[in-house]
């Protein structure tokens, strides 16, 4: 079987351009407002941990990995990890190393409170 070759006239080629480029704007933005989304979601996961105890910049996800001997934090890592089992596995043990990745990113952009 031989193969097809279809040619465009300039007008053609002009518009399959610009819905090429349309598209990858679109990309593009819905690319942004998906991390917008998951900084919001990491923000409030922090914001609940501290209000309910929690170290400040821990997520809910990392508190929960790191306190399984407790029932309560227990359940809600398999409740979560069973939640974004979909995405990630194991999420709550993933969220205690982006915890410290995030700490240490911080720590080494900020500047010390102390002279020397």
């Amino acid at each position: 079987m031989q193969g097809v070759i279809i040619e465009f006239t300039p007008g053609e080629k002009r518009v399959i351009d610009r819905s090429l480029a349309v598209v990858k704007r679109a990309k593009s933005k819905a690319q942004s407002i998906l991390a917008f989304a998951w900084d919001v979601s990491d923000a409030w996961s922090q914001f609940l941990s501290t209000l309910f105890g929690g170290m400040p910049g821990q997520t809910l996800a990392s508190r929960a990995g790191r306190n399984r001997h407790l029932p309560f934090w227990n359940a809600l890592r398999k409740f979560l990890n069973l939640l974004f089992s979909p995405r990630t596995k194991l999420h709550c043990e993933r969220a205690i190393q982006r915890d410290l990745e995030r700490s240490k990113a911080i720590l080494s952009i900020r500047k010390p409170y102390y002279r020397v």
